[in-house]
């Protein structure tokens, strides 16, 4: 078993660290295969375990695993049969604002794998988008981990989940973007169901509540009401047709349930006939469905929150964002993945993205971003106004758990600059765990580029799963000695991903091509 060693590469008058470390395993991986059959065993084709391969297709693979097991275990069925026939694109929050800041016309759902109503109804809504020709439909979860009450930013701010402080990212999507909500839920602004939170003026602001599933389709400049309660053309109706139910399904079809005697009814076609308007009105109306791509909302936030042009129009993009649930499912699967955490909010992220960029693209890979600011701090931006933002990595609050998960239960072998025992509590992350007691996590500074292998162990066969990882803060001001195009700090940084990338290829043999510089 081969392992590189550690190495530390001085920027003599910044004084910078470079750190990376690799380790190998098995070349064997037991994905499953096509018909759900694991390859346990099996010696596989490489492309089958690079789950950074441009041929991989996470949000296929994503909702085909996820939501088939989940609803396995809850009706015993599956909800997608055919993995390539899937049409969601998972879309993080920010994306989400981006995408209804675009004109065109988007067809949008907001639930999540952990909703047995939005489950029963996804394999449907899936069937028609490939019935009517629709290859994409935006997935949004107000649950920000799709697992628990705790991190859902769709609670009133009476609610005690921990999400709840941060519920005005639910309340701006309704108040700036989806302003005719009301006509299309059951639960409106005026009902005991409704949600308030606290704007940035510190007001109180009550919203309608989407239930979830809530399938809808957008459109900014919309001027028509399909409601039929307004006929004025001088009013703007941004949900263009929605469609609002909750169902469960089993084998047998969709069902509602006795709550006393647990009896079941079925009502399966009448259910697919109400669903069905939506696709009709697609069709009849000929409405044309517009494309918003990570790689354009990575292009849009860059260059936007940069002030400068990071990336061309026609630049090709090779990341691809997850949120916080898509990349624990990443990390639970056999293979090898480049994950960079870090955000356009991040001048340091912003100083290194197309370097990292030009070599995911030099090498036919994608690397997957996350950002530890759930939000990207976009809502403590003038756009928004609020004071704070959703900062995961920051000690105490109250989904710094979601940072501290990935650390405790992933990268557990993640070796930062910051020494979580140098007595700095900037240099480390502190929370609260169950039995009461303070616990301090390695603190990630961003951009952190790492590759991954669940399985990966060193030479003494303890589980090593960050197989090759690379932290160094770097600017985009020239005046500053940790410019990025400085000579050394530029060739030090492509050294850099360059040595993750040689981690990546031991596993995957791939053969690492090395790029024209940019500056």
């Amino acid at each position: 078993m081969k392992r590189l060693g550690k190495v530390v590469l001085s920027l003599g008058a910044i004084a910078s660290l470079f750190a990376f470390a690799s380790c190998k395993g098995n070349n064997e991986t037991n994905k499953d295969d096509e018909n759900g059959e694991s390859n346990l065993g099996k010696t596989v084709d490489p492309i089958n375990y690079s789950l950074s391969s441009t041929s991989y297709d996470i949000d296929k693979e994503y909702y085909y695993s996820d939501y088939n097991k989940l609803h396995q275990a809850s009706d015993n069925i599956d909800v997608f049969e055919n993995k390539d026939s899937i049409v969601y694109k998972n879309v993080t929050w920010e994306e989400l604002v981006y995408l209804f800041e675009q004109e065109g016309n988007y067809l949008v759902l907001f639930g999540g794998s952990w909703c047995h109503n939005t489950r029963a109804a996804a394999g449907y809504i899936n069937d028609y988008a490939n019935e009517y020709g629709i290859d994409t439909i935006y997935n949004f979860d107000f649950r920000l981990d799709s697992e628990t009450r705790d991190a859902h930013i769709r609670e009133t701010k009476t609610s005690t989940a921990k999400a709840a402080e941060y519920n005005y990212l639910y309340g701006e999507l309704v108040s700036k973007y989806i302003t005719n909500l009301n006509d299309w839920v059951e639960y409106k602004e005026d009902s005991t169901s409704a949600l308030t939170y606290v704007n940035s003026s510190n007001e109180d602001v009550t919203v309608a509540k989407a239930q979830v599933p809530f399938l809808f389709l957008y459109n900014k400049d919309n001027t028509k009401d399909n409601t039929g309660t307004y006929t004025g053309n001088d009013k703007k109706f941004p949900i263009v047709y929605g469609f609002e139910e909750m169902i469960d399904r089993d084998a047998d079809g969709v069902y509602s349930k006795n709550y006393i005697t647990k009896e079941k009814t079925y009502y399966t076609e009448e259910y697919k006939g109400r669903l069905k308007t939506i696709f009709d009105y697609i069709k009849n109306n000929n409405v044309t469905l517009s494309e918003f791509s990570a790689s354009d909302y990575i292009r849009k936030s860059f260059n936007d929150k940069s002030g400068q042009t990071l990336f061309t129009e026609t630049e090709k993009i090779n990341f691809n964002t997850v949120s916080y649930r898509e990349l624990k499912w990443l990390l639970e699967q056999d293979g090898n993945s480049l994950i960079l955490l870090g955000g356009s909010w991040c001048g340091n992220t912003q100083a290194v993205i197309n370097t990292i960029n030009d070599y995911a693209v030099a090498n036919d890979l994608v690397v997957y971003l996350y950002d530890t600011k759930i939000d990207t701090g976009l809502t403590k931006t003038s756009k928004f106004g609020y004071s704070k933002d959703l900062n995961t990595r920051a000690s105490n609050g109250p989904l710094t758990y979601l940072y501290t998960n990935l650390i405790e239960q992933y990268f557990t072998n993640i070796t930062t600059l910051y020494d979580v025992n140098d007595g700095s509590a900037g240099h480390r992350i502190d929370y609260v765990n169950a039995n009461g007691e303070t616990v301090s996590v390695k603190k990630a500074q961003v951009p952190y580029l790492l590759s991954y292998n669940k399985d990966a162990k060193d030479e003494l066969g303890i589980s090593a799963p960050i197989t090759g990882y690379y932290e160094q803060m770097l600017t985009l001001s020239s005046a500053r000695a940790d410019y990025v195009y400085k000579a050394e700090n530029y060739e030090a940084y492509r050294n850099g991903i360059k040595n993750i990338l040689n981690a990546y290829a031991e596993y995957t043999d791939i053969t690492v091509s090395d790029i024209t510089p940019r500056a």
